[in-house]
């Protein structure tokens, strides 16, 4: 599956920070997934990823590592 945006929404906003939700049934997040948004998104905001595919439903937190015009490149905390 693609991007879809209508599944990406604020949770918090604050000093240039944002807080993001996102939910999606693709079990990768890879290179330039968020492109397409690559305007909302800001170096450092925090994104909470529900991946809900038939079999499982897990939670993981990313961070924006980079968003601009090159694209953008979250990647997962631990």
């Amino acid at each position: 599956m693609a991007f879809e945006r209508c599944n990406l929404s604020v949770l918090s906003y604050a000093n240039g920070f944002t807080q993001w939700h996102y939910r999606t049934k693709d079990t990768t997040l890879a290179t330039g997934y968020f492109n397409s948004v690559a305007d909302m998104l800001r170096k450092g905001d925090l994104m909470v990823v529900n991946l809900d595919d038939e079999n499982t439903r897990t939670v993981t937190l990313y961070r924006v590592k980079d968003a601009g015009d090159s694209g953008v490149t979250v990647t997962a905390l631990s």
